[in-house]
This record gives structure tokens, sequence and C-alpha cells, in this order.
């Protein structure tokens, strides 16, 4: 082999180094980053993902860990900031917790449920259906109030969101406000007739008749 290829193949071998190093690099501190956040260390945690991120910006995991690590550490702005980059890198991520938390509500686990509701808003401040749900994990905790903040919020963002009102309604009535009770389901059938879901509109307008039969009684 002759100079001129070994110094080609030199310059070659320079050139791709650092390639090399920057992937793993990146892979290590962002490992280094999970270890420390395991053992509680959030603030070495933070310091590893940073680390992986200026190396990869485009590591979704890496802002997707940090958020978590400042969220537990009271950032909840910078907490957010990490999170809305996630979701725009990993767009499907926001739907794999929503859909996460659907299964964890349907096995009764609703604690489980309205941390992966949570981290889907987190994700996407957006996704009123991820509002709505966790507002349904409250109300089976009876934790009445906040659920009705969470439709509050689902509504907002979807004002056709007729569950929401169903759901909202049924909430103001176990807090003894039957007259918000009356008008959110109220808003619900007729929202569920323009969509129409006989069905459901059917079972609304039932449920109303009962509760005006109680509010009698």
């Amino acid at each position: 082999m002759n100079a001129l290829k070994l110094k080609t193949l030199a310059l070659v071998a320079r050139l791709l180094a650092p390639l090399n190093a920057f992937t793993q690099t990146a892979e290590e501190a962002f490992v280094k980053g999970n270890r420390a956040y395991v053992q509680g260390q959030n603030t070495e945690a933070i310091k590893h993902y940073t680390k992986a991120i200026k190396l990869n910006p485009q590591y979704a995991n890496a802002y997707f860990n940090r958020g978590n690590a400042k969220n537990d550490l009271g950032d909840q702005t910078g907490a957010s900031e990490d999170y809305i980059k996630v979701n725009q890198l990993n767009p499907e991520l926001a739907v794999a917790c929503y859909n996460r938390g659907n299964e964890k509500l349907a096995l009764d686990d609703q604690t489980g449920a309205i941390q992966d509701f949570t981290k889907a808003i987190q994700l996407d401040p957006q996704y009123d259906s991820a509002y709505h749900n966790r507002g349904v994990a409250k109300a089976q905790l009876e934790d009445q109030i906040g659920a009705i903040q969470d439709y509050n919020i689902g509504i907002q963002l979807n004002p056709k969101h007729a569950k929401a009102y169903f759901c909202r309604g049924l909430a103001k009535s176990d807090l003894g406000d039957k007259a918000e009770a009356f008008a959110d389901l109220e808003k619900a059938q007729q929202l569920f007739l323009e969509q129409g879901d006989i069905k459901t509109y059917t079972n609304t307008l039932n449920l109303i008749n009962e509760l005006f039969a109680q509010q009698g009684q």
C-alpha cells in the first residue's frame, strides 16, 4: 500500500471517530442519567441528560427523562418545556401514555391511570380526552372536585365533548349541585342527539328524569 493511500485511510479514520464517539457518548450520558435518577439524584441525572441532549438534540428519551427529573424537583416549567419537546420529536408518545392510562383504568388502577393521563397531558397540553379520562379516574376515587376541574379543561379544549358534560353533571350531582348538574346533563343530551348517539341520548334522558323525580321527593 503506498503512502498516499495510508494517509487517506488515516484521514477517513479521524473523520469517522468523532461520529462513533458522538453516538456512544450520548448513550453513555443517558445511561448515567438513568442510574442517577433511579437513586433519587435528580440534579445529577439532569446534568447527564442535558449532556446527552447536547450531543444528540434529537434524543427524545433524554428530554422525557430530564422532564421527569425536573418534575420531581418541583420545576414544573422546565419539565413542561422538556415534555413539549418530546412531543415534537415523538408525537406518538402522548398517545401511548393515554392508551396505557386507559388500560390501567379498565383494571381499576385509578392512581396509575391518573399518572399516565398526566404524562399524556404534559406531553400534549391540548389533549382534551386525557383531561376527561383523568377526571373519570378522579371521580372513581371520590375526588369530585378534582374531576370537575379536569372536565372543565376538557370542555374548554373541546366544547363538543358530550361525555365530559355528562360526567361533569354526575360529579356536580354527587356534590349536591342539582341545578348545575341538570344544565350539564341537558347539554350532554343535546350533543349526544346532534352526534347521532341515540343510545346514550336516551340513557341521559332517563337519568335526568330520575334526578328530577328524586328532587321532587
